[in-house]
């Protein structure tokens, strides 16, 4: 089963993205293997073709590319025992909760999950929140413990500093 986590994870860079996909993924599964005669080589083109039908144009895009290394996973005796399992490994992968000042769009998500799992770990998945109070920087929890490195946390810090460096400026 690590084998076919790794796959999802390659493009996968957010808890929420990872849990909405393998729903969207046990949906389709559960088309082609109960609702559908399709041989195990077509599995994954009909499975892509009902993504399409019901899943969002970046979940399609994402399960495109995880291949026959996932689709072909499964079988229909064992779907939904399988996919149960994946689900709980899925939660045991690590994560980080991140807060940004806005919603990030995916290339900004995709990016910082890439420098994170180069930093810290390849599987690693994102949990965003948005927190405006964050302005200019960003704030995350690791090990229970909140680090904020934002500017208002910086000038909170930094009070004389900044005043001063106002008061340069006059």
């Amino acid at each position: 089963m690590p084998a076919v986590l790794e796959q999802i994870s390659k493009n996968t860079y957010t808890k929420i993205d990872l849990h909405r996909r393998l729903g969207l993924l046990q949906e389709c599964l559960e088309e082609i293997l109960y609702h559908t005669t399709v041989s195990p080589e077509a599995s994954t083109a009909a499975g892509i073709a009902y993504a399409h039908k019901v899943g969002a144009p970046k979940d399609v895009a994402a399960l495109s590319e995880w291949g026959d290394l996932v689709w072909g996973f499964f079988q229909s005796p064992t779907m939904p025992a399988v996919i149960n399992k994946l689900k709980k490994e899925s939660e045991l992968l690590p994560s980080l909760v991140v807060y940004f000042p806005v919603q990030f769009d995916a290339e900004a998500t995709k990016i910082v999950s890439v420098w994170c799992r180069e930093k810290i770990h390849p599987l690693l998945l994102l949990e965003t929140y948005v927190d405006p109070s964050v302005i200019g920087g960003c704030a995350f929890v690791s090990k229970d413990t909140h680090h904020d490195y934002s500017i208002r946390h910086a000038m909170k810090d930094n009070k004389g500093v900044v005043s001063e460096l106002l008061a340069s400026y006059v």
